[in-house]
């Protein structure tokens, strides 16, 4: 602990991110808050049932520990959960990709200095070892796995997806849905033709689309082109209402990839996808949205070509609850969409 301690007060610390597992986890939350520091915990699912598999593990009691995990979320300035239910070894490879995402996001923002520390115990066996803290650099942060290649544990994988919704749909006669299907949807297949990477998964349901990607640089790549697309078309003129637009909504998260016994086709379903699916009736007309599980992902790949600024905590549709969006720009372009 006094280590620790040390190291954060060396550095100078101002802000930290970590999960809450017993052991190093811990004592670093408490080093935080006893410097005064703000801390960010970082959780796979909920908070009773991370004290059942990394707090108070094997059911053994540990009244203690159970004691300083809830002090350490009490005391937190942001306690994100990322799943509502108990996953795999992904899950918690996923929390750790989000916070480094999180950490590097808040670090862009501050214009601070990101410093990673590993609590290793470098001697293997069951003797005694020393603690080292290790510091990481921004770069060996994106070590973590997730660099376009999902990481596959069984039949679930790390994946971006993104719902849309065109705005104005509900309008049309219906004379004016053959053309819709052609102008407006033949001009979304003809964005997917000319992006580098094909998507995963495509399905349309009406006025509906919901893709999948591999990486967050893919799924933003084609949100932006898709978004500049329908924001730039010229409607009226092929017959459909002015105001055609889309929102657009992105996530990250793991889902299990199945094929479906109905259509016979590939496909991706979880909690997670649900999520990124309540998101998108809540994004405003003409612009993407994503989650902050996305826009952390999107700030440890560092893309220069654009970024996510924060918009506000808004609520999920169908009553589920609230999330922080962020809006995906460009960097040539400023400003925060509307909240």
């Amino acid at each position: 602990y006094e280590r620790i301690l040390d190291t954060l007060r060396r550095w100078q610390t101002e802000i930290g991110f970590s999960s809450a597992a017993e052991g190093a986890d811990i004592l670093f939350l408490e080093a935080l808050q006893e410097l005064g520091v703000e801390s960010n915990i970082v959780l796979p699912h909920p908070p009773e049932l991370f004290i059942q598999t990394s707090v108070a593990r094997g059911g053994g009691a540990n009244a203690d520990g159970v004691k300083r995990f809830e002090r350490a979320l009490e005391n937190a300035r942001q306690v994100t959960v990322l799943s509502d239910s108990v996953g795999d070894e992904l899950t918690y490879h996923f929390t750790g990709i989000v916070m480094a995402g999180m950490a590097t996001l808040r670090s862009s923002q501050l214009h601070g200095r990101l410093r990673g520390l590993t609590v290793w115990d470098v001697v293997a066996g069951n003797d005694a070892g020393t603690g080292e803290p290790m510091p990481m650099t921004p770069k060996a942060l994106q070590g973590f796995g997730y660099a376009g290649e999902p990481v596959c544990s069984g039949r679930q994988k790390i994946i971006s997806m993104l719902f849309a919704d065109a705005v104005g749909f509900s309008k049309l006669v219906e004379s004016q849905i053959p053309v819709f299907v052609e102008r407006f949807l033949g001009g979304v297949r003809t964005v997917m033709d000319r992006q580098t990477h094909a998507p995963l998964t495509c399905n349309t349901w009406g006025d509906g689309l919901f893709f999948t990607f591999d990486s967050v640089a893919q799924a933003s790549d084609f949100a932006l082109d898709l978004s500049d697309f329908v924001n730039s078309g010229n409607w009226a003129s092929d017959g459909l209402p002015a105001e055609m637009s889309l929102r657009i909504a992105l996530h990250a998260g793991p889902a299990f990839e199945v094929l479906d016994p109905v259509t016979r086709l590939r496909c991706f379903n979880g909690s997670h996808v649900s999520r990124a699916a309540r998101m998108e009736p809540v994004t405003p007309p003409g612009y993407v949205y994503c989650s902050e599980a996305h826009a952390a992902l999107v700030a440890l790949e560092n893309n220069a070509a654009y970024h996510c600024e924060f918009v506000g905590n808004l609520p999920f549709a169908k009553n589920y609850g609230v999330f922080p969006a962020y809006s995906l720009k460009r960097r040539a372009v400023v400003g925060v969409g509307p909240a």
